[in-house]
Order: C-alpha cells, then structure tokens, then sequence
C-alpha cells in the first residue's frame, strides 16, 4: 500500500516537472522585455526657489 502511494507520488512529481519544462519552452510570454529604465530625480514641490512657481503658503493658528 505504501509502496503504491510512493509510486504516485513520484509519477506525479515527474509529470509536474515534465509539464514545468514543456511550458518553459514553449511559453506564450515572448521575448523578455527589456530592463527598466531608472525614474528622474524627483523635485520636491512645493518648495521654496527663485521662481514665482515656487512659492510655499503655509498657515499657523495660534
């Protein structure tokens, strides 16, 4: 009986790895996309600069 059960399991673990590298191969993802590109520095807004569009407003009740 458990002789049988060990069989199953490993004829189960076979196919499994079987179907695994048939997918592998002939996979629908495609090519590989190409690597991200890093985002830009991010510039911190509001923040306070030369320009008129960089004008901070800030509230404080007392």
């Amino acid at each position: 009986m458990a002789a049988v059960l060990a069989l199953r399991v490993v004829a189960g673990l076979a196919a499994a790895a079987l179907v695994a590298m048939l997918l592998e191969h002939y996979g629908l993802a495609g090519q590989p996309s190409p690597l991200p590109r890093p985002a830009p520095p991010r510039r911190p807004h509001p923040a306070p600069g030369p320009g008129d569009s960089n004008i901070f407003w800030g509230l404080q009740e007392t």
